[in-house]
């Protein structure tokens, strides 16, 4: 896609001066990650930017770390970046394998985590099971650093809480227990590539008996955010998870979402399919998945 005539390109070296970028130039200007997303919509004429501030040569926004007891994960950390590192793979398996899920290898080498949850997809595979395990963003502001728990970072379809001048630089997760259990089904029609009709994160932290101490069920693509299934997780906690307690909660999911009708599922399918991803989420994460 030829750059349009009146588009600028800049490239800050720090986040003092992308920060300084986007709130000089105002609207109009979007920060430029990994690109699956924006280039997309310029070229369907969805967005019509005026200014690109690409934030890639910004040091350190790509590193994953491990300080004994927080896996850092910097926002410019692509999905096949997560895949492959030794960190996620030891202390995070769970969002390794939903990073699989996402788009084709070559997407996977180009979008980055911190995009896909500032583009604030409901369909978006990465968010449910980072708000399962509790993920917080570190986020920097002219107003000096700041965290927020990505469970509230989300306000709507394409709508974050970020003010102008604000950029996500890390996500933040605890290392889990040892006792948590992880997983992420998402229904789809084919096997890759596909948006998720409905997806479901379950974390589990389950005592020796199979008894489940604390749970987090989180759905994707039924709301118009990423929605906690409280009434389910309810259910789960204090609980042997066996089939007629799985089964309950499956049921209680569906009516702690909001689906809408649209041309991959109607409202009533999602509501189904969401308690069936919940069982086989539950069951994988029996299965042996770690968090």
């Amino acid at each position: 896609m030829a750059r349009p005539a009146d588009l600028e390109f800049h490239q800050p070296a720090s986040l003092e001066e992308a920060s300084r970028l986007l709130r000089q130039l105002g609207p109009g200007t979007i920060v430029y990650a990994g690109g699956t997303d924006v280039i997309p919509r310029m070229r369907l004429k969805k967005i019509a930017p005026r200014h690109l501030v690409n934030i890639k040569k910004v040091p350190g926004l790509d590193s994953i770390s491990f300080d004994g007891r927080i896996i850092h994960i910097g926002a410019l950390a692509r999905f096949n970046d997560i895949i492959v590192s030794p960190v996620i793979r030891q202390h995070l398996p769970a969002l390794a394998d939903v990073s699989r899920k996402i788009g084709s290898y070559q997407v996977r080498n180009l979008a980055t985590i911190g995009g896909n949850l500032c583009n604030a997809a409901p369909s978006a595979d990465s968010a449910p099971m980072l708000i399962a395990l509790g993920a917080r963003l570190r986020i920097f502001s002219p107003q000096g650093p700041r965290e927020t728990p990505l469970e509230t970072f989300f306000k709507g379809p394409g709508s974050v809480h970020l003010v102008r001048g604000e950029i996500l630089t890390q996500l933040l997760v605890d290392k889990p227990s040892p006792t948590v259990r992880a997983a992420y089904h998402k229904h789809e029609i084919r096997e890759a590539l596909e948006i998720a009709i409905t997806g479901v994160a379950v974390a589990l932290d389950l005592t020796a008996e199979g008894v489940c101490r604390h749970a987090r069920v989180v759905v994707a693509a039924c709301a118009p955010t990423p929605v906690r299934a409280r009434h389910a997780e309810a259910i789960l906690e204090g609980s042997r998870l066996e089939a007629d307690v799985i089964d309950r909660a499956a049921a209680a999911a569906a009516g702690d979402i909001s689906p809408i009708d649209d041309v991959r599922g109607c409202s009533q399918y999602r509501r189904d399919m969401t308690g069936v991803a919940l069982v086989r989420a539950i069951e994988m994460a029996m299965g042996g998945g770690a968090a």
